[in-house]
């Protein structure tokens, strides 16, 4: 099956190369297995003992690495990014824990000792008018090894360098896109460092990411005062004030009483923009043969009027390579910066709605290789979604087949209109799934079960269709 808008994940597995044709046929076999049914085990999802095990053996072959699975998504992905007018890149990492009694050694470990990675992605986003995700543009893993953090006695043992897969994966996403796509790269606190700065400035990249370091001897071009960054005036001769959705944010035992990380209910802000341009000096830790002296950044800082007693305000500060001159450019911004949430959904795609946590694979190269598998399926969930939220009167061929069209009309329990919405059309999608409406929005359970059925219907439907033809 293939779509236009993404839906049939086998088009881009089959043109995946390892130089053998059979397993690029047994990708293509996992893969349409698993976005059917993407919620379910491998057990499951294959539906037998033997297509199990050659599950298995794909994913553990030597010759099958995540590059190799991924190619001709990322390649799919930079050429949907180039009919985009404003591209946006969101860096950001995920922890994948893995439980079971075994001790898996290959994989290291995470927080306090559990058995895990860190996933570092780069997700294209298209913000030309909605905020629509164009599929995954780089996947690095960190893997951690040694003692766990906890029971360490020196910082020494400590892995050296995570912070280089911030640049590293910038670097791997500007060679995968076509030179007329311009990106912006958009990256939370975890990103805010002076060489990372250095070198997008350096290869004249764009970028908004926001900042946490409170550095000294800061300037505001123009003034020779030097300040701590966060008391210098971050204003300049533009003020914008607009009306922005805060998205719910659950209670996070680890990091609940940091600023910035607190729960918090859904609710409409009410910003202000205020922008600045700023030098940074070159930390002392830095030699001066490896980065600039100082950096000449504009500098955006957004605050929230009147926020609930009850509720943490915002308080954003962004650096950027973009233009602080009108309006347009301070609200394109922030903006930009606020797409970056589109990756955070992605996450929960990938985690809950393909289970990829759940997975019972033992060594480090099959858990690469299932991330891979599952990557595309996680985006494809996410635009179903997205443009369910967004668009919810644009027309369901946007996002669905003609013949999961006729699927939906002759099983869904309300009927559909003959050119339905997207909106109506996930409703139906969801309800495959067995989401109740009181409920709220269809969750990444359901939708997977919904288009999991749905897949399985059309096939059936298409098969009997050229039957019948035959007769």
């Amino acid at each position: 099956m293939e779509d236009k808008n993404g839906f049939g994940v086998g088009d881009e597995y089959s043109r995946a190369e390892f130089g053998d044709a059979r397993l690029t046929a047994r990708l293509v076999r996992l893969g349409d297995a698993l976005a059917r049914r993407p919620e379910d085990s491998f057990p499951d999802a294959t539906g037998s003992v033997a297509g199990l095990e050659a599950a298995y053996r794909f994913l553990g072959n030597p010759k099958v690495t995540p590059d190799r699975i991924l190619a001709p998504h990322f390649a799919a992905t930079a050429l949907r990014a180039s009919d985009c007018e404003r591209v946006v890149v969101a860096h950001d990492s995920s922890e994948f824990l893995f439980g079971g009694e075994g001790r898996r050694d290959e994989i290291g470990w995470l927080n306090q000792g559990n058995q895990g990675f860190l996933g570092h992605f780069a997700l294209g986003i298209d913000r030309s008018k909605l905020v629509r995700p164009l599929g995954v543009l780089g996947i690095q893993a960190v893997f951690r090894h040694g003692l766990p953090k906890a029971q360490r006695k020196c910082a020494d043992s400590k892995p050296a360098k995570e912070s280089d897969r911030w640049w590293g994966l910038v670097e791997e996403v500007e060679a995968k896109l076509l030179p007329q796509v311009c990106p912006i790269h958009v990256m939370d606190r975890e990103a805010d460092d002076y060489e990372l700065f250095s070198k997008l400035c350096a290869n004249q990249f764009r970028f908004v990411i926001r900042i946490r370091q409170n550095r000294v001897s800061c300037q505001k071009l123009g003034e020779k005062a030097k300040k701590k960054l966060f008391e210098l005036p971050l204003s300049g001769p533009l003020t914008v004030e607009r009306q922005i959705h805060l998205s719910h944010r659950k209670f996070n035992r680890m990091n609940h009483d940091r600023k910035g990380f607190q729960a918090r209910k859904a609710r409409s802000a009410n910003i202000q923009i205020n922008a600045t341009t700023i030098s940074l000096p070159r930390p002392k830790r830095l030699s001066a043969s490896s980065v600039a002296p100082n950096l000449i950044l504009n500098c955006i800082h957004v605050t929230e009027m009147n926020a609930p007693e009850s509720e943490e305000s915002i308080d954003w500060k962004l650096v950027t390579s973009e233009p602080i001159e009108t309006e347009q450019d301070l609200l394109n911004i922030v903006d930009d910066y606020r797409a970056r949430w589109t990756i955070e959904e992605f996450f929960k795609a990938l985690k809950t709605g393909c289970s990829y946590q759940k997975r019972q694979l033992e060594s480090k190269d099959s858990l690469l290789n299932a991330l891979a598998v599952f990557a595309p399926i996680a985006w494809q969930l996410l635009l179903l979604r997205c443009l369910g939220r967004q668009d919810p009167e644009a027309s369901a061929e946007q996002v669905l087949s003609r013949t999961q069209l006729e699927c939906l009309s002759a099983v869904s329990k309300k009927p559909l209109p003959p050119h339905p919405t997207v909106a109506q059309a996930l409703l139906a999608v969801a309800a495959m799934g067995g989401h109740i409406p009181n409920n709220g929005d269809p969750g990444w359970i359901v939708l997977g079960r919904g288009m999991e059925r749905l897949l399985t219907m059309e096939i059936a439907w298409t098969a009997a269709s050229e039957r019948y033809d035959q007769s």
